[in-house]
C-alpha cells in the first residue's frame, strides 16, 4: 500500500492537495495550446463597444509567459516531491489551486465574453494574493517567488 492510500496518515490530505498543484500548474500552462490564440478582445463583444485602442502592446511582450509557466511548473514539482507535508506550503495550496484552475479556463472565456473573463481574473487575483499572502519565508524562489511574493526569508 502506497503513502497515499493509507487513511490514517493525516498528511493524506497534504500529499493530495500537491498532486492537484502540479495537475493546475500543467493545465494552466497548456491552456494556451488547447484554445485558439488570443489576440485580445472583439470589441463587439463588450457590453458597450469600444474602438479599438490606438496603443497595444507588441507580440513578443507576452512571451514573459512561457516563463511564468515554467516557474510555476517547477515550483508545483518541488513542492510535490520535497515539500509535499510542510505546513507552510501545505498552506498556499488551495488559494494558489484555484487561482490556476480558474486561470486554466480563463483564454477560453476570454474569447467569448470578455465580461465573464474580467471576473476570472479578480478570481485569480483573490486566489493569487492569498496563496502569497501564506507563502512561507522559507524556499523563497520555488514557494513564495512564483506565487508574487519577494520577501525575503
Amino acid at each position: 500500500m502506497s503513502d497515499i492510500e493509507n487513511p490514517e496518515d493525516p498528511n493524506d490530505g497534504a500529499k493530495l492537495k500537491a498532486i492537484l498543484i502540479v495537475c493546475a500548474a500543467l493545465a494552466f500552462a497548456a491552456a494556451p495550446l488547447m484554445t485558439q490564440p488570443f489576440t485580445g478582445f472583439d470589441p463587439d463583444a463588450f457590453p458597450n463597444p469600444t474602438p479599438p485602442l490606438p496603443l497595444q502592446p507588441a507580440g513578443y511582450a507576452f512571451s514573459i509567459w512561457g516563463v511564468i509557466y515554467a516557474w510555476l511548473i517547477a515550483s508545483a514539482f518541488y513542492g510535490l516531491v520535497k515539500r509535499d507535508v510542510d505546513p507552510g506550503w501545505d498552506a498556499t495550496r488551495w488559494p494558489l489551486f484555484i487561482s490556476l484552475a480558474v486561470g486554466a479556463s480563463w483564454i477560453g472565456v476570454a474569447q467569448l465574453n470578455p465580461v465573464i473573463a474580467t471576473l476570472l481574473i479578480f478570481v485569480m487575483l483573490g486566489g493569487a494574493v492569498f496563496a502569497m499572502a501564506r507563502a512561507p519565508h522559507t524556499d523563497t524562489w520555488l514557494c513564495a517567488a512564483p506565487s508574487g511574493s519577494t520577501r525575503a526569508g
